[in-house]
């Protein structure tokens, strides 16, 4: 072999470790595959460069390089931000003994866990996770440690994890669930309370403006004024009307406020809206998500709990063996297959050539979203979650990045399963189409498989495929965005409501605007707002006389 960039050395264990000393041909696999190498040691110095390696072949994503000792030129140490974290050592020469120590400790920890390397491409947000965490257990890590990063989606963020995110592999309500079911089921144990932090209820993240809104037309466009309660004549108004000439003077018995708790005090601020007019005590305190724009009132923010965490010795047996009690989809719908479940059990009607005596064939829907830029999107577990409710009768499946529904077609009513299939696919889409970004859209396809495939093996693989051409497409601007779609339910309930059917689902729903919604009547509003001032006013005024006299 001689490949410039890339050779092999055999350390004093027998072991070969990869030297990669410039970009070369990751894909070619007359040199680059398993087995070729037990470890890898980068030894280029361009950060920039190097970072577009480890994306390509860090020991999590990569099979080629699956669970592997990776080692990086000791120069970069410190210049390659989250992309540490799947970095064993910074070396300078991969032949030292300390090095061969480490990958013999890493490939004695691998096959003691029992992990076999990938071999199978990423599918889901499940795959993802266990793959890192199998990781962890290759270097016997077992403790999540969250740490406070500025730019972190929620604030605080497992590095690890966080990198995975940032490059697009997951959703971060996949791994909140995947996180609890991991709780439940004795998976992970928690070790020390960290922070409860409040989280958008649409998207998950943390980064929230605050402001201060009329309760009426929803403005924060206000003006704050304190309450002055004059002791002796019981007055309560705002400072403004006791202001006269740089003095306190009380607008209704034109006595001169002296001292604070002696004359008057100030039981309350009184906010008007320079929008509506409304005078009122209490503003509605809400939250604008500067990630997705969702303006949520602070109550309906999402509380989450921020624990270190380390994974248990039952979790780590289910980790290492791809339990799949840890994929949260089959914990919770009966229709949901797995990828590699539902590819099997279509491989095996293929080879029977469809069974002609019950079933004619089968139709797949494939629906999958695209970015501004025609990038796939990866397909959320709240998506795959509607989905099994809303195809309840339907096989589902899913990958990263598609969104699979079958229905089988039987002898004597094959046309009409598809016809009823196919308007069940058009509208159960429009509830599906809620969950996309502005910018983005949703694309749907039928694929009918007969008995007239004759090239199994291709088929298989172009079924992962992202197809070229659509059935139809839906845009942000067609799709319907209810208020609230921070839930699977939020968003059946506001479609189909608590009792229909997908038939009945609303083509169109007038869904009120934020300032249209009247909170309460304005003059009620006002005099209750006059009510409470009186009360705290009275109650000040005996309080103030009692000390006066004292």
């Amino acid at each position: 072999m001689n490949v410039d960039g890339f050779r092999i050395y055999t350390n004093s264990y027998g072991r070969k470790i990869a030297i990669i000393t410039k970009l070369v041909d990751f894909s070619d696999k007359s040199y680059f595959y398993y087995g070729a190498f037990d470890a890898v040691y980068i030894s280029m110095t361009n950060s920039h460069l190097v970072k577009a390696v480890l994306k390509r072949i860090n020991p999590v994503t990569c099979n080629e390089t699956s669970y592997q000792p990776l080692f990086v030129s000791k120069r970069l140490k410190g210049k390659l931000g989250l992309h540490d974290y799947v970095i064993d050592d910074f070396i300078d020469n991969p032949t030292t003994s300390e090095v061969a120590t480490k990958i013999e400790d890493i490939i004695r920890n691998t096959k003691e866990r029992g992990i076999i390397p990938e071999d199978e491409l990423i599918k889901t947000s499940s795959d993802i996770f266990l793959r890192i965490y199998r990781y962890k257990l290759s270097r016997n890590d077992l403790i999540m440690k969250p740490e406070l990063v500025e730019k972190s989606a929620t604030g605080y963020s497992y590095p690890l994890l966080e990198l995975f995110h940032n490059l697009g592999y997951y959703h971060l309500r996949e791994h909140f669930s995947f996180e609890q079911i991991s709780y439940e089921k004795g998976t992970f144990r928690p070790l020390r309370f960290v922070n409860k932090i409040h989280l958008c209820p649409k998207c998950q993240h943390s980064h929230l403006l605050y402001y201060e809104t009329c309760p009426k037309c929803g403005s924060s466009e206000l003006h704050i004024e304190q309450m002055i309660h004059h002791f002796a004549c019981a007055n309560i108004s705002a400072e403004s009307t006791y202001n006269l000439g740089g003095q306190l003077v009380c607008p209704k018995c034109h006595e001169p406020l002296r001292h604070i708790g002696v004359d008057y005090d100030r039981p309350a601020s009184l906010y008007s809206c320079e929008n509506c007019g409304n005078n009122f005590i209490s503003p509605v305190t809400k939250a604008s998500c500067t990630y997705c724009e969702t303006e949520t009132n602070v109550k309906e923010l999402v509380p989450h709990d921020i624990f270190e965490f380390e994974i248990t010795p039952q979790g780590a047996e289910n980790i290492a063996h791809s339990l799949y009690p840890l994929y949260s989809i089959n914990s919770y719908f009966d229709n949901y297959m797995s990828f590699y479940a539902f590819r099997n059990r279509l491989k095996l009607l293929i080879e029977r050539k469809i069974n002609k005596d019950q079933i004619v064939g089968l139709v797949l829907a494939k629906i999958w979203t695209l970015d501004e830029n025609g990038r796939t999107i990866v397909s959320t577990d709240d998506v795959v979650a509607t989905a099994c409710r809303v195809f309840s009768t339907n096989k589902v499946a899913s990958t990263k990045h598609i969104l699979y529904i079958s229905c089988t077609l039987y002898q004597g009513e094959g046309q009409k399963q598809l016809d009823e299939f196919k308007n069940k696919v058009v509208e159960g889409a429009k509830i599906l189409a809620a969950f996309i970004e502005p910018g983005h859209t949703q694309h749907y396809t039928f694929e009918i498989v007969g008995d007239k495939i004759t090239d199994i093996k291709a088929y298989m693989q172009q079924l992962e495929l992202v197809p070229n051409q659509a059935d139809h497409v839906t845009t942000y601007e067609e799709a319907e965005h209810p208020m609230d779609i921070s839930t699977p339910e939020a968003v059946m309930k506001h479609f189909l409501g608590n009792n229909k059917k997908i038939s009945d689902a609303p083509v169109t729903a007038d869904v009120p605007k934020i300032h249209d919604v009247e909170i309460t009547n304005k003059k009620s509003f006002n005099y209750i707002s006059w009510l409470i001032m009186i009360g705290v006013g009275a109650l000040a005024a005996i309080i103030g006389r009692y000390l006066w006299l004292v």
